[in-house]
Formats: structure tokens, C-alpha cells, sequence
């Protein structure tokens, strides 16, 4: 949403006119700003505070011919989400990670793919980094064969059903090995 669009949207829920809106807004704009400036912050309710901090002068790397460069210590700005925008963003997407049966399940694929990549990497097929999960797994079952099998078998022993079919933790480990 660019600032028009966002004039447009307040003064529609608002009720409010389109020109008393801008005005509000490039007030609130001008007065964070300066609270900003002055060392201090910013909190908009169920938004997140706005505020800056001092970052230390550092040596670091130019991209471009790799020489050392040295930046001067600056203040930059900083933006800290709320809690309620937290779990609004949270609530867009499945939180598995949240759940002991999940972690339990990732720690599975991950130690069964370890092992077998540990004794058979030479077995290891050429996956591309940004294939899907379930891709990968079959190339994984095209190149191991037997073993791969034994490995699926084994996960879908110890691993319930219901967390099995929520995320390919199998094919997102053996990513994660052929990726390093």
C-alpha cells in the first residue's frame, strides 16, 4: 500500500474527508519523526513502536572489490512489531513448529537422512536447492532405492500419521544435506 492508497483507506473507514486525512497523517508523519530524531520513540498501538538506535563504527567488506571498508558509527532507524501484529502474521500461516510432535518428527527425518547420507553419499543424487520437498524425495527414492525405502519405512513407524501429512520433513532433510 503506497501513501495515497493509504489516505484513500483511512479516510474511508474514518468517515473523515480525504484532505483532513493527509493532514492528520503528514502531522503524525512530521511529529514520529522528530519524537524519532531526538532519541526517542514511537509506539502506535497494536502496530509496533518506532524508535532508532546507535550502531557502532565496524569494519566490513565491499561487494563489489572485496576491500576493507571502514563505516562510521550512525544511528538507524528501527521498527519493533507489537504482539498483537505478531500473532496476526502468525495466524497467515500453520505455526507446526510450535508443536513437540513436529520438532519430534524433524529430528527423525533429519537423523535417519543424516545416517544414510553418512554410509551411502555417494549414492547421492543432484538435486537443484529450490526443488519441493516431495521432488526431492524421489529423487532421493530414484537414487537410494532399497535404502531410501528403509528409511521411509522406519520414519513412518515411529512418526504418526497426522504429522506426516502436514510436511514433507524427509524430503525437506535430504535439502537440507544435499544443499551443504
Amino acid at each position: 500500500m503506497n501513501w495515497s492508497e493509504l489516505i484513500h483507506e483511512v479516510a474511508q473507514r474514518t468517515g473523515q474527508s480525504v484532505t483532513v486525512t493527509r493532514e492528520v497523517l503528514a502531522a503524525f508523519e512530521d511529529v514520529a519523526a522528530d519524537a524519532i530524531a531526538e532519541g526517542g520513540s514511537v509506539r502506535v498501538p497494536a502496530l509496533g513502536t518506532l524508535g532508532s538506535k546507535w550502531r557502532k563504527p565496524r569494519t566490513v567488506r565491499s561487494i563489489t572489490d572485496h576491500q576493507a571498508m571502514y563505516l562510521d558509527g550512525r544511528h538507524v532507524p528501527t521498527f519493533r512489531p507489537s504482539a498483537a501484529l505478531r500473532r496476526r502474521l502468525e495466524g497467515l500461516t500453520p505455526q507446526n513448529w510450535r508443536e513437540d510432535a513436529h520438532q519430534e518428527a524433524w529430528r527423525m527425518a533429519d537423523t535417519l537422512v543424516d545416517d544414510l547420507f553418512l554410509y551411502h553419499a555417494h549414492m547421492a543424487p543432484a538435486v537443484d536447492a529450490d526443488a519441493d520437498p516431495s521432488d526431492v524425495e524421489a529423487h532421493c527414492a530414484g537414487a537410494f532405492g532399497p535404502l531410501w525405502e528403509r528409511v521411509v519405512s522406519t520414519y513412518q513407524q515411529v512418526v504418526p500419521a497426522h504429522v506426516r501429512t502436514r510436511a514433507a520433513y524427509l524430503g525437506m532433510a535430504a535439502q537440507r544435506r544435499l544443499a551443504a
